[in-house]
């Protein structure tokens, strides 16, 4: 039965489900003889105690009963404790503390409890965290609002990224396979990549090109935002050059030709794509190139106004992006990158490749080698690429990709004929249909696919929705943006764009 003992509740409780909990884990009260019990904080505000945590999903009966009613300021940064107010039954507010078991637990306990009270003032008429923040504006583009994991039937894994994965799903309305990416949103929270993961949308929706990835549309369920975008039957150019080996200059000439024109695509957009590297250049089901993962990509770039951050993967980062000129870095890094890859196409190894971890030093010290003999005009377009200095690179004027498309490594491309599939690729995919993934990694597709959210998944919705909605335009001090702006330049204190990006949650591009 219910605690007697517990001035909040004297009554067995309604019927709860799993799906309601918002956040749970041990907690006690900072009292002589405190005894530590399993808490469970429910979307409706109630906050349940157990002796033990409850089995078979019975949560009728608690050991401590509270409704959350408000949630104060953390005052000692460094004690595990907070506190909150009650509402009593029948009426009146009771002002309890609490400990967590570790300073961390304490910020994760408190931002759930903020995010149920503001869900309850939001919405007065019914005290309870949506599910899903799927109906709110969330800068996401192309988002469908009522489609979740049970519109797909998933398939195959086809790659595990730093942050999150792609799945082969066959969406079962229409029977069409997609490459669904799917971001766990703790991660973005934590990782400080909300920004990025809208960038990535809108760079997935709105660019039309031929030789960059589109996406369907974008759908979210409580754990995951997930985009449903082409899937790239043919594999991408690592596999590709795992398995074929070395590529002729001819054949080489052909990818960087698609590869170019897809990156003046963006540059001509203001963007730089910064993630151009072999395993995000895919191939469709004809072997023509598809440019994914858009991450990294930074939007409205403005040559006045240089980029800073330190990003990308560093056998593809040009020397300017780690600091090395000491005056930012523009569009000229991502024909740095493509350099990179042709010389990897042809050679079959990077031009700075080393076993040890000291790729930044050979890049910006050693002098460009080629292990065997190659044309001087080839020569030549792989060097200009690969100039240290940005400022004389190929690619780096005003003309851009007239200008990478005008060297004489290219002079007998047709390019109006590239840009409608009239040039034959390299090498066509044997696809024997719609699904195949023989192209991919085979360790990967082994896989068994567990699609679940976590138990705390309904937490990190919320504060996802923090993030999404922005300052009110008639609140000029946004909901909860005191408490989880304590929260968040606590929890990246090392982060100088952390207060910038995060106190208001105001929708801002990731250009940095």
């Amino acid at each position: 039965m219910a605690s007697t003992s517990n001035p909040t509740s004297s009554s067995a409780q309604p019927i709860r489900h799993a799906s309601d909990i918002v956040h749970q884990g041990p907690l006690y009260r900072p009292v002589l003889n405190p005894i530590t019990h399993h808490f469970i904080l429910f979307s409706d505000g109630a906050l349940l105690g157990f002796n033990d945590p409850p089995v078979n999903g019975n949560y009728s009966y608690p050991d401590r009963t509270y409704y959350v009613a408000a949630v104060m300021e953390i005052s000692d940064t460094s004690s595990t404790e907070f506190e909150i107010k009650c509402r009593m039954i029948p009426s009146g507010v009771l002002e309890c503390k609490f400990c967590a078991d570790s300073v961390s637990n304490r910020d994760l306990w408190h931002l759930a409890l903020q995010g149920v009270v503001d869900a309850a003032a939001k919405n007065p008429n019914k005290a309870e965290v949506p599910k899903s923040s799927t109906a709110g504006n969330t800068g996401l583009a192309g988002l469908k609002t009522n489609v979740t994991f049970k519109d797909f039937e998933f398939v195959q894994y086809l790659g595990i990224g730093a942050y999150g994965q792609v799945v082969l799903g066959k969406e079962i309305e229409t029977g069409k396979f997609y490459a669904v990416k799917m971001l766990p949103k703790k991660a973005i929270v934590l990782k400080n990549l909300f920004n990025n993961a809208c960038n990535e949308s809108r760079v997935l929706i709105n660019c039309k090109h031929p030789f960059v990835t589109r996406m369907a549309y974008s759908f979210q369920t409580v754990g995951y935002i997930c985009f449903a975008m082409e899937f790239g039957m043919g594999g991408d150019l690592f596999e590709l050059l795992k398995r074929h080996g070395k590529f002729k200059v001819d054949d080489a000439r052909f990818y960087a030709a698609e590869i170019a024109c897809g990156l003046g695509h963006l540059h001509y957009h203001g963007m730089v794509y910064r993630g151009l590297k072999l395993e995000n250049v895919l191939l469709d089901r004809l072997g023509h190139v598809k440019l994914a993962d858009f991450g990294l990509c930074a939007e409205n770039f403005d040559d006045k106004d240089r980029l800073k951050t330190v990003c990308g993967t560093p056998d593809y980062m040009a020397p300017e992006v780690t600091g090395w000129t000491g005056k930012g870095y523009g569009r000229a890094v991502d024909w740095w990158a493509l350099g990179i890859i042709v010389y990897e196409l042809i050679f079959g190894t990077g031009p700075f490749h080393t076993e040890k971890d000291d790729v930044k030093s050979i890049r910006n010290t050693e002098p460009l080698n080629f292990p065997t003999p190659l044309d001087t005009v080839t020569r030549d377009f792989i060097i200009r690429l690969l100039q240290k200095k940005p400022d004389i690179r190929l690619g780096s004027y005003t003309g851009d990709v007239r200008d990478v498309q005008n060297h004489a490594f290219f002079k007998d491309m047709d390019w109006a004929k590239l840009h409608r599939f009239g040039l034959e690729p390299p090498f066509t995919p044997k696809l024997k249909g719609d699904n195949d993934t023989k192209y991919f990694d085979q360790e990967m597709l082994k896989r068994k696919i567990t699609l679940t959210d976590s138990l705390d998944a309904k937490m990190w919705d919320l504060l996802f929705q923090y993030q999404s909605e922005g300052p009110s335009n008639s609140d000029p001090n946004p909901r909860g943006a005191s408490s989880l702006g304590t929260y968040f330049r606590n929890l990246f204190p090392r982060n100088s764009e952390c207060e910038k990006n995060f106190t208001l949650f105001h929708l801002r591009s990731a250009r940095k």
